[in-house]
C-alpha cells in the first residue's frame, strides 16, 4: 500500500468513526428524548385526571353543602359540567389504553423497519406508521377540552347560586 492509500484509508476510518459516533449521539439523545415525552404525557393525564376527578367532587360538595336550592335554570350548567368532567375521565383512561396498544405496535413498526430494503419498499408507506397516534392526541386534546368547558360550566353555576344563597 502506498503512502497515499494509506493516507486515504485512515481518513475513511476516521471519517466512519465519525459518523458511528454522531450516530451513537443522535440515538441517546433521541432515547432521552422520548423518555422525556413518555413522562410528560404521564403527568399530562395524570393531572387531567386528578383535577377533572377533583373538580367533579368539587362541585358535588358545593351543591350539598352551599347551594342545596341551586336555581332551576341553573341546572343545566352544573349537570352538563358533571358530564363533561366524566367525559374527560373516560377519554383519559381510553387514552392510557391505546398508549399500550401504540407502544407495542411502534416495536413491531422498528422490528420491520430494520429489514426493510429501501430500494424495494417505501418507508413512508401508511403499514408503517402508528395507528394509535392520531388517535391518542384526539383524546387527550378532547380530555382537556372536556374539562375546560366542565370548569367555565361549574363557575357559571356557582357564580349564579352564590348570589342566591
Amino acid at each position: 500500500m502506498t503512502h497515499n492509500e494509506n493516507t486515504i484509508e485512515q481518513q475513511h476510518n476516521t471519517d466512519h468513526q465519525d459518523s458511528l459516533l454522531r450516530y451513537q449521539i443522535f440515538i441517546d439523545e433521541r432515547k432521552e428524548l422520548l423518555s422525556t415525552a413518555k413522562e410528560a404525557a404521564i403527568q399530562y393525564a395524570k393531572a387531567i385526571m386528578t383535577l377533572s376527578a377533583g373538580a367533579l367532587a368539587l362541585s358535588l360538595t358545593f351543591m350539598k353543602d352551599i347551594a342545596p336550592n341551586p336555581l332551576p335554570n341553573t341546572l343545566f350548567y352544573l349537570k352538563t359540567s358533571w358530564f363533561l368532567f366524566c367525559s374527560s375521565l373516560i377519554a383519559i383512561v381510553i387514552s392510557f389504553l391505546l398508549s399500550e396498544f401504540a407502544f407495542i405496535k411502534q416495536v413491531e413498526i422498528a422490528q420491520k423497519a430494520l429489514s426493510i430494503d429501501p430500494k424495494k419498499e417505501d418507508i413512508n408507506h401508511p403499514s408503517h406508521s402508528n395507528p394509535y397516534k392520531k388517535w391518542i392526541v384526539f383524546l387527550n386534546i378532547l380530555s382537556l377540552l372536556a374539562f375546560i368547558l366542565g370548569v367555565i360550566l361549574i363557575v357559571l353555576f356557582s357564580a349564579s347560586n352564590l348570589k342566591t344563597s
